[in-house]
């Protein structure tokens, strides 16, 4: 390309941009109408954006884990890949003491079926070489199958057992606490999201503080956070 049609070219895109610019400046209160009607519209889509969103968590597509994966889902639904796994701990051995996974077992039990869980596998009517029992007999391992008909659901379901988990009153010494890929995810898509929310309330005032500074103006320093947040919502609003 020469010289002169790329300077052609930036020139066309200069006074495409100049025109906006003189068309925005010219009817400054329609624009501000305009923006402000698309951003009061979009709040409300903006802030149901995270259910609109898919769940932590990614697939190589080709993979030999996706086949093993999809393998596992077929033949091995109650252990899959997206089994979360109640790892309970007591003071006596399994043998000797079967009611803290009775407790854990009858607390969940209820639940299979229904939105979140899918089923689960009972260490007391397996064998001990199902390898559910650690060897020393006060770790025992409880798979719970979640339910989910998209990927983005399992982060749900397992945060869902979590606190179902979370709400069994177990014995002294005895305690339950869930673990797998996907408590692992739902843990990280909370502390994510917290974290972000923080981020936020923590960096506006230092932001308006150095605009303030560079522009001089509380108005022209208001203006950036203001596009920002605009933009923020349209495009929040979009993602529904």
């Amino acid at each position: 390309m020469s010289k002169s049609s790329t300077h052609t070219s930036q020139g066309r895109r200069e006074a495409l941009f100049a025109r906006l610019g003189r068309f925005s400046v010219r009817r400054r209160r329609a624009m501000v109408l305009v923006w402000l009607a698309v951003t009061l519209a979009a709040a409300p889509l903006a802030i149901g954006v995270s259910s609109a969103l898919s769940g932590a968590g990614w697939d190589a597509q080709g993979s030999i884990a996706q086949a093993v994966r999809h393998d596992l889902r077929a033949n091995f639904p109650t252990v899959a890949a997206e089994s979360a796994i109640v790892v309970v701990t007591q003071p006596d051995t399994f043998e000797a003491d079967q009611s803290v996974v009775a407790t854990v077992v009858d607390a969940i039990q209820p639940e299979v079926g229904g939105s979140h869980i899918a089923g689960l596998a009972d260490p007391r009517t397996l064998p001990m070489e199902a390898g559910l029992v650690s060897p020393e007999g006060t770790t025992i391992m409880i798979p719970v199958s979640l339910a989910f008909s998209e990927d983005a659901d399992l982060p749900v379901s397992a945060e869902f057992l979590m606190e179902k988990v979370g709400e069994i009153n177990l014995p002294e010494g005895a305690a339950a606490a869930v673990t797998g890929e996907w408590p692992v995810w739902a843990d990280f898509n909370a502390s994510n999201e917290k974290a972000l929310h923080k981020a936020e309330l923590l960096s506006g005032l230092p932001t308006l503080i150095l605009l303030f500074i560079a522009f001089g103006a509380a108005v022209a320093a208001g203006l950036p956070l203001i596009l920002a947040v605009a933009g923020i919502a349209a495009g929040f609003a979009g993602l529904n």
